[in-house]
């Protein structure tokens, strides 16, 4: 049984683009900014009724029709959202953020021509209009239709560089096509351009687990939970990491946060059960390295094995003390000079752990291209 990393992209709709002159009141209307003020709250049965009192003294108005309609979709009862958005256009056929809005209800029922067709009739109204492009793009992301994607990000990006959320969904259109490398580079113009965007952050973390790099990827995910505590896809696959580095205590942990967020999840439950095996396997394994050494205190490999067990478990100290002894005992074990050097380099002590590589590696030991790279942005340094 292996570990396995939950979900990449869970993209982001763009409907909340409301220019300032969308509303005009004809006369002052009291419930309008009552609603509104439910709404901004995330209060929508009470803005629903606020909005509902609003069009009784204003039943011709296209805007709070469209204002009540979001407060439908964002209740997820959709057919009432449909009527409202409905309504607003017969009575303003020309609002093109209604043609969105209805689109992305379309989307999220997976109706994707539908969808494609209001964002389409949004975008002739409005040319300049960056959530239907980026709306747009992203269904044709999902239908396959990558070439269509990326054109309509472009559009997005050129009438708007400043948003994070088109960058976001372009990285989508890569993770769809496997090219991790580029789903990196448009997360990072994402955090460049947002650094609290949680999702971000948690999927740079897991394009960088796919790709081996664990330290990396939990970083990014301590990242994502410090911004959204209850983000339980990011404690599960830092769990995962931590479990896949031999940490397994810090993974056992991030498992029972995650079913404490999520108690549907049984990949964590199946995962969690592993991770305490294998911990529980640890600890009979240094048991064992225990006894070899009482009995013989100059067996080398005992040293290192037991060093190498303690490294998984995260204790650093005791394995660089094995790894101390072994090479006391026998100073020309590359092997162990390179497990030093990752124990050194989780302490923070670069400097020796540069020194151990390049011992470990005049002795013939190959090191790992991902550590030296960990290595190199860390200290600053180059090899």
């Amino acid at each position: 049984m292996r570990y396995i990393y939950k979900k990449i992209f869970v993209c982001t709709i763009l409907f909340y683009f409301f220019t300032a002159n969308t509303y005009t009141q004809t006369t002052k209307n009291p419930f309008f900014d009552k609603a509104k003020d439910y709404y901004e709250k995330q209060m929508y049965l009470q803005a629903i009724s606020e909005f509902t009192r609003a069009l009784q003294l204003e039943p011709n108005s296209a805007e709070l029709y469209y204002w009540r309609g979001r407060c439908f979709v964002e209740e997820r009862n959709y057919g009432h959202a449909f009527s409202d958005f409905d309504k607003a256009l017969m009575l303003n056929p020309r609002f093109f953020e209604v043609y969105n809005a209805r689109g992305v209800v379309y989307l999220r029922a997976e109706a994707f021509e539908q969808a494609i067709a209001d964002f389409n009739k949004a975008i002739a109204i409005n040319p300049e209009y960056v959530d239907a492009y980026n709306n747009r793009g992203f269904v044709y992301a999902k239908k396959g239709n990558f070439e269509l994607a990326i054109i309509d990000f472009n559009n997005a990006i050129r009438i708007n560089p400043y948003s994070a959320d088109v960058y976001y969904n372009r990285g989508f259109v890569f993770a769809q096509k496997g090219d991790l490398s580029q789903v990196i580079t448009y997360l990072n113009k994402v955090i460049e351009l947002n650094s609290a965007y949680a999702p971000a952050y948690y999927n740079r973390g897991l394009a960088h687990a796919k790709r081996g790099n664990l330290d990396r990827a939990i970083r990014d995910f301590n990242e994502a939970v410090n911004i959204d505590p209850y983000y339980a896809e990011a404690y599960y696959n830092r769990a995962v990491a931590y479990a896949e580095k031999g940490n397994y205590d810090e993974a056992i942990a991030d498992y029972d946060k995650t079913l404490q967020l999520n108690p549907d999840l049984t990949q964590a439950k199946d995962n969690k059960v592993l991770a305490q095996t294998k911990r529980d396997n640890l600890t009979k394994a240094i048991d064992q390295f225990d006894n070899l050494i009482q009995k013989n205190p100059q067996y080398v490999q005992a040293y290192y094995n037991r060093g190498v067990a303690y490294l998984k478990k995260g204790n650093f100290k005791h394995a660089i003390e094995d790894f101390d002894r072994a090479l006391f005992l026998s100073p020309k074990e590359p092997l162990v000079y390179r497990e030093r050097a990752i124990a050194f380099f989780y302490i923070q002590n670069y400097d020796d752990a540069w020194q151990d590589v390049r011992k470990a590696k005049t002795l013939g030991a190959a090191i790992s291209s991902i550590f030296l790279e960990e290595l190199q942005e860390a200290s600053g340094k180059q090899e």
